[in-house]
């Protein structure tokens, strides 16, 4: 599978000179590098960085103004050895109610018509990316059949000439997504069907990572059906909640579904292009870099080499573009804006599309004497935007990375750009086209004290301060990582992961309506957990803020995210279960049955968001709540007032209360015959499920489900580890699936010593 996913074959050596491109590299596109780079590089510059990047093909994405330099830029991309691989050519579908609509169905571009004569005439053949909507996102309703079909006809009405002129050049179009109904590639599909019963068969597609985040959950599907279609995979870094998070523009391998979607890409069979884009406005070299080392990491990971994950040379989530500032539409002349109007008029969309950074722009000097001075409490502001993080990367070090991309990481050291607080890269030979360089923050760290300790430490468990302080004054200062703070993130419309958590001091009733803003909340960074990413955080954080909101205390709290989008839990101060330490009580099976009986009570009333995502990986028999799914000793936590808290929810998922019972008794009876007798383990067994108050028809229910929950961990792990990916295959190694295979069939030949200890 990895040969697939590396494009062809491995390079002859990992110690190859700089700028020797080798050939999985060479064929790897990129893409939206030009209308989305800050700053603004000449087609020369742009043409030089990419092969410094060792990148021999682009996807030339265009705005009006790149027109008049659009020879100077095929004349730049051929003496630097780069091909035009594909075009941006869009083609906005005129709106059927309007009564001027017919005469934009079927207008090309004369920008595009220009662009491909001189391409033919250059020898070149690129796909044309065609877009004909750009839609919201969400996945749009299914048309009823006679309604589809007649937008299907209509669409391939409109592309119909493209086609032709694109067939009678030898050039393929590429209908490629960008959200709303044209965005569904089983339309897309379909569309391509009705144009080859016309006879023309040069239609494929372009898919867009950064516009299918409604399409994750049935991507394996998706990919299957997109295969023998697909001419050109645009990679994009994907988390299963960015659109709650902010962080919908990501570096490929940044993103926590990444490993899993290239494992699906190569399951598929598909062999294409693939392409990495900047797509953001900020520095379109560190973003393909970026990308490009995050397929190295993941190619080194498969083919057993540790070493941790890439960081970003630029900050993320994406930042939206200040108000007022209205970018582009992306790549239309004035016809194809013309053709927009309409929709445009009608509110139906946006006036223009909607443009990203990644950082915010630089700060303006600083007034130390103002800066440090007490403000009046009036002017007091909640900051608008988390500090900008560099990169952490020494442009000196040797790479640790090698595989089949070892490139990227032999041209890093040539680039003394990527040093904090230098100027973007131009060429010496050229005035700079950018404006002053964009001053960097020391990057934050959290030190492995913090990132590692371990509940079951008691002299590293910080006692209880409170959690939230406020600043006498409020300056525009950088952040110090030196200080033992983080800064919230300010989150806005989260209607995927609930409320982001405020502290009781912003919403005390007694407080006047005219009162000043509350001064800037800061988090202590021994209070919180930085959660490890996963695609679940913005389901977690809507469980945990309800769970708080119902006056439940056996769980930790959810903050939100900090600037690099990371889920921010309550570092619960205690002692866990499985310690030495610990109090007798803490493993009393009739406690741990009441502390379940209330845990589910308050979540019975828990309505999940309507596109949360939970783990699914241990699915039960049915269930009507959401439920923890891993409540065992090293998942309970004794705060010093003795109250018990449930920590580590990432398993969490629709279930049943039985369900979460059954894992419960394996670990606290427990059911395993190693050192616990049968009568003890039954003596246990029945106390846990007296403390929750089972009634006798419950009880019968939860015998066969002891030992069904511990086969389907054995399957669980047993499936994981043929996926390649790691911590499975070490696990699997370790023996932890014939532990859990063990264990079911130890619970299954004594299930009638069980039945008699819970129904006797």
């Amino acid at each position: 599978m990895t040969q697939r996913w590396e494009s062809g074959d491995a390079c002859a050596s990992e110690d190859h000179e700089h700028g020797a491109a080798c050939h999985e590299r060479a064929r790897i596109a990129a893409a939206r590098i030009v209308a989305y780079d800050h700053p603004a590089r000449t087609p020369l510059q742009r043409a030089r960085m990419l092969q410094r990047l060792g990148i021999t093909r682009i996807v030339w994405d265009w705005r009006e103004e790149h027109t008049l330099a659009f020879h100077g830029e095929l004349e730049a991309l051929e003496a630097h050895g780069v091909t035009v691989a594909g075009l941006w050519c869009p083609m906005p579908l005129p709106d059927s109610s309007d009564g001027e609509a017919a005469h934009g169905m079927g207008a090309i571009d004369a920008h595009v018509r220009v662009y491909l004569t001189e391409m033919h005439r250059r020898g070149l053949t690129p796909d044309l990316w065609t877009c004909i909507e750009f839609g919201q996102e969400g996945t749009p309703e299914r048309l009823n059949t006679w309604v589809q079909q007649a937008t299907v006809r209509r669409a391939a009405d409109h592309l119909e000439p493209l086609v032709r002129l694109a067939d009678t050049i030898g050039v393929r179009v590429a209908l490629t997504n960008h959200l709303g109904w044209f965005g569904e590639p089983e339309n897309q599909i379909e569309i391509i069907d009705e144009l080859r019963l016309r006879g023309l068969t040069n239609v494929g597609l372009a898919y867009q990572l950064q516009h299918g985040h409604a399409h994750l959950g049935r991507f394996a599907t998706l990919i299957e059906t997109m295969a023998p279609h697909l001419y050109s995979l645009a990679l994009s870094g994907m988390d299963a909640d960015a659109l709650a998070t902010g962080r919908k523009i990501l570096p490929w391998g940044a993103g926590r579904l990444d490993r899993k979607l290239a494992h699906l890409v190569m399951a598929s069979g598909w062999h294409g292009q693939l392409a990495v884009q900047g797509h953001s406005a900020d520095d379109a070299e560190a973003r393909l870099l970026d990308s490009l080392e995050g397929i190295e990491w993941m190619i080194d990971r498969w083919q057993g080499r540790r070493h941790p994950r890439p960081l970003p040379r630029i900050a993320t989530p994406a930042w939206p573009a200040p108000a007022g500032v209205s970018p582009p539409h992306m790549g239309l002349s004035r016809l194809g804006r013309h053709a927009l109007q309409p929709k445009v008029a009608t509110g139906e969309i946006a006036p223009t599309l909607a443009r990203v950074r990644t950082s915010p722009p630089a700060p303006e000097p600083l007034d130390w004497a103002a800066a440090t001075a007490p403000l009046p409490a009036a002017t007091v502001q909640a900051p608008q935007q988390p500090p900008r993080l560099p990169s952490p990367r020494d442009p000196d070090q040797p790479s640790v990375l090698g595989g089949a991309f070892g490139a990227l990481a032999a041209t890093r050291s040539a680039r003394s750009w990527l040093a904090a607080e230098t100027p973007a890269v131009t060429d010496r030979d050229e005035p700079a086209t950018s404006a002053a360089p964009t001053a960097r923050a020391t990057p934050l760290e959290v030190t492995p004290d913090h990132a590692t300790r371990d509940q079951a430490t008691p002299d590293r468990v910080t006692p209880t301060s409170p959690l939230w302080t406020a600043s006498a004054t409020h300056t525009t200062a950088p952040f110090s990582p030196a200080t033992d703070e983080i800064p919230l993130s300010l989150l806005r419309d989260i209607a995927q992961a609930g409320d982001a958590y405020a502290p009781p001091s912003a919403s005390d009733p007694h407080e006047p309506d005219d009162a000043p803003a509350p001064l800037p909340m800061r988090i202590a960074k021994r209070e919180v957990s930085l959660e490890a990413p996963d695609p679940y955080t913005g389901a977690l954080h809507a469980l945990l803020t309800h769970l708080e909101r119902v006056g439940f205390r056996g769980a930790p709290r959810s903050f939100g995210w900090d600037a690099q989008g990371r889920h921010l839990v309550e570092w619960v101060a205690g002692t866990r279960a499985d310690h030495p330490d610990a109090p007798a009580s803490a493993l009393d099976p009739a406690r741990i049955g009441r502390f379940l009986r209330e845990m589910h009570d308050a979540l019975a009333s828990f309505v999940p968001p309507p596109d949360a995502m939970w783990f699914d990986g241990l699915p039960g028999p049915g269930g009507n709540i959401v439920i923890h799914q891993d409540i065992a000793p090293s998942n309970l936590v004794v705060r010093d007032d003795g109250q018990l808290v449930a920590i580590d929810w990432d398993a969490a998922a629709p279930g049943s209360r039985l369900w979460d019972l059954a894992h419960a008794v394996h670990a606290f009876a427990p059911l395993h015959g190693k050192g616990f007798d049968i009568v003890t383990s039954a003596i246990r067994m029945r106390d846990l499920v007296d403390g929750y108050g089972l009634t006798v028809a419950e009880r019968e229910r939860l015998v066969p489900l002891l030992g069904l929950r511990s086969e389907r961990m054995f399957e669980y792990l047993d499936h994981m580890r043929s996926t390649g990916e790691s911590p499975w295959i070490e696990l699997w190694e370790m023996g932890v699936g014939s532990v859990w295979e063990r264990d079911a069939a130890y619970i299954r030949d004594n299930t009638v010593h069980w039945k008699a200890a819970l129904l006797s």
